[in-house]
């Protein structure tokens, strides 16, 4: 703009289209598959700068883990026009579940760029074991074990015995497993409930039913301190139990038995 003795003139200049400056980068959205625990997946991203000769600083992730970049040591690197840069991206998740990230990439020349990562489809929690159909024993220890949520992902566990009963909570847990100690109530079957502590809209829930044994018992008998129970069932098991807690201590099968007695230590 010019201004002489009241008169103003403008004057306007638009560069030409092959004169301006930029940085494509793609594409803006990196997507990877199912997150699979331990498995490496990797992706690439094109840089390209067009136009004019571009010096690219660095590439950054904002979170990390589970994502990483194969080439930072590339960096600083300067670009001639339509010259284009690889850099590979990787994703090795420790959990199943869903994961995002941003990449960006610090240029000298003109504002920084960035693309997207998104990783993983969404979370389904799997009854890993038991399946259903197992057969426990009352008092006996075993372990709820599931998948498809990040192992930090807290999940309420929760269980009854009939069809018409209502659940009943056993704890919160973490780590995709839980040991537990089946309930002593007397049932033929248990049913477990696993729920993922979310909103209430992302709630998830995996039921499984399994078989707690329920067999005639043949003969009873206290250890002399009253410590411990041994009986026998139509099984042919012998086992030892906690008198006090109704925990199973241990068990012996394979053999033709119908009583059993308990003796006087005599290994001291």
């Amino acid at each position: 703009t010019f201004e002489y003795k009241k008169h103003r003139i403008e004057f306007e200049y638009e560069v030409p289209a092959n004169k301006v400056g930029s940085v494509e980068i793609s594409p803006s959205l990196i997507k990877f598959g199912q997150a699979k625990p331990g498995l490496l997946q990797t992706q690439q991203i094109t840089i390209v700068p067009h136009n004019i000769p571009v010096t690219f600083r660095s590439a950054k992730l904002h979170l990390g883990e589970p994502f990483s970049l194969s080439d930072t040591s590339l960096f600083p690197i300067v670009l001639k026009p339509e010259e284009k840069l690889n850099v590979k991206v990787n994703f090795t998740p420790a959990d199943a579940g869903i994961y995002n990230d941003g990449l960006k990439i610090s240029i000298a020349e003109c504002p920084d760029i960035s693309t997207n990562l998104l990783a993983g489809g969404e979370e389904q929690i799997k009854l890993f074991f038991p399946l259903g159909g197992e057969v426990f024993t009352v008092g006996e220890d075993t372990a709820i074990l599931w998948e498809g949520v990040k192992r930090s992902q807290p999940v309420a566990i929760s269980y009854k015995l009939h069809k018409k009963d209502g659940w009943k909570p056993v704890t919160t847990s973490q780590n995709l497993r839980y040991d537990w100690n089946l309930p002593r109530d007397t049932s033929s079957q248990v049913q477990v409930k696993l729920t993922p502590i979310k909103s209430a809209e992302e709630n998830m829930e995996i039921s499984a039913v399994t078989q707690i044994e329920k067999t005639p018992i043949t003969s009873l008998f206290y250890s002399p301190d009253g410590k411990k129970l041994v009986t026998t069932d139509e099984n042919s098991f012998v086992k030892t139990w906690d008198s006090e807690t109704g925990k199973l201590i241990s068990y012996l099968g394979g053999y033709d038995v119908e009583k059993a007695m308990i003796g006087p230590d005599t290994t001291s």
